[in-house]
């Protein structure tokens, strides 16, 4: 295979990458509520929020279809940056044994934005560094067993 192949894959990566974003962030901006504490129940920001709209609010957020699919397809991100938000947030790497440690990232809101909707914003930008990887990975496998198998045996 070819440096320009291998270009091609990596460009191909990037852009249906974008393109899953852009589509993502249309779905989030026509989910969004707009954030009224008269709703307030378990917490007072929506997981995900930005000025004043979010998703998340009195609902899980991964009921919604787009949340899922951001989940499913950009799984090692979206770990990465769960377990950095774990240890900002002083809350236990497991998630399920609190002891006694309050969970702070529902209510952290600096500069309009919460807490998770940093975490979501960082998952973005690292699914684009995960997308290149995948493709050299890829490449390099496609690289391996295709130009093996293409090289004639003697004998």
């Amino acid at each position: 295979m070819t440096k320009r192949s291998n270009l091609n894959l990596r460009t191909w990566a990037l852009l249906l990458n974008g393109v899953f974003w852009v589509c993502f962030w249309v779905y989030f901006i026509l989910a969004a509520k707009v954030d009224d504490p008269k709703f307030c129940m378990d917490h007072c920001h929506p997981a995900y929020a930005y000025w004043g709209h979010g998703v998340g609010y009195n609902a899980n957020p991964f009921s919604l279809a787009f949340m899922r699919a951001m989940a499913y397809l950009q799984f090692p991100s979206f770990i990465v940056t769960k377990l950095a938000e774990n240890v900002l947030t002083r809350e236990p790497l497991a998630g399920a044994f609190n002891q006694g440690i309050p969970n702070l990232s529902g209510g952290i809101v600096f500069l309009g934005i919460s807490f998770d909707g940093y975490q979501l914003l960082l998952t973005m930008l690292l699914s684009f560094v995960q997308w290149i990887l995948v493709a050299k990975i890829l490449s390099w496998l496609i690289q391996k067993f295709a130009g093996a198998s293409s090289i004639p045996k003697e004998g």
